[in-house]
């Protein structure tokens, strides 16, 4: 499970590889206990007058976990559509 997570994030941006249907449950479910913990460590301990630049972290946060679960999508189709 853990190679499969590093290798989620090590073909950052490739498309052109192929990738399962394993793959993306761990990497979505590795992305979701992720973001959950940043969420949940930066409500406990960054104060209020910090929440608008928290906010703007997570969203930057989001974007950064999206791009390889976009591209982990295209891999895993492109694997689908040559058989």
């Amino acid at each position: 499970m853990i190679n499969t997570y590093t290798k989620f994030w090590s073909n950052y941006f490739n498309i052109k590889g192929k990738s399962t249907l394993s793959d993306i449950i761990v990497s979505l479910v590795g992305n979701l206990f992720l973001y959950l913990m940043v969420y949940t460590l930066g409500g406990l301990l960054i104060p209020v007058t910090w929440e608008n630049g928290f906010l703007i972290f997570l969203n930057v946060f989001k974007l950064i976990l999206a791009i390889p679960t976009i591209t982990l999508f295209i891999r895993f189709y492109n694997s689908k559509s040559h058989k």
